[in-house]
């Protein structure tokens, strides 16, 4: 029966698999070299991108910093005078907040922090417009 079929030339228990059709019995020796780099035709198909599919799915300290990083609705907050104008007001309105009553001090250490924050932003641009003069 296995010759009706032709596995009798494919299989051979002694040796193994031989070949898997008919054109790979009839391959030779001289033709199993890879053809010149001349020769090769560039594919038309787009290259699949399979690493950078395993390597971009997020890790898990990604998604720990995505989870907390906070949303901002207003994206124009973070224009440097807009913020900065923003950061005075808020100190401002802490201070008036502060002068009505501070039970704990709660309120003078989030003006401190506020002043320190403005105070560090105008050295760093002091620094940087020192830095464009040289």
């Amino acid at each position: 029966m296995t010759d009706k079929i032709g596995l009798g030339q494919i299989l051979n228990f002694n040796k193994g698999l031989e070949s898997v059709s008919i054109e790979a019995r009839t391959f030779r020796e001289d033709s199993r070299k890879l053809p010149d780099l001349s020769y090769v035709a560039p594919s038309e198909t787009p290259a699949m991108e399979q690493l950078g599919e395993l390597w971009g799915q997020p890790s898990l300290g990604q998604g720990l910093v995505e989870s907390l990083r906070p949303e901002i609705s207003d994206r124009s907050l973070l224009i440097p005078s807009r913020y900065q104008a923003l950061l005075q007001d808020s100190e401002d309105a802490l201070r008036s907040l502060a002068d009505n009553g501070d039970p704990g001090g709660k309120l003078q250490d989030a003006i401190g922090v506020l002043s320190e924050e403005r105070e560090m932003r105008s050295l760093l641009n002091t620094y940087r417009a020192s830095l464009f003069q040289a």
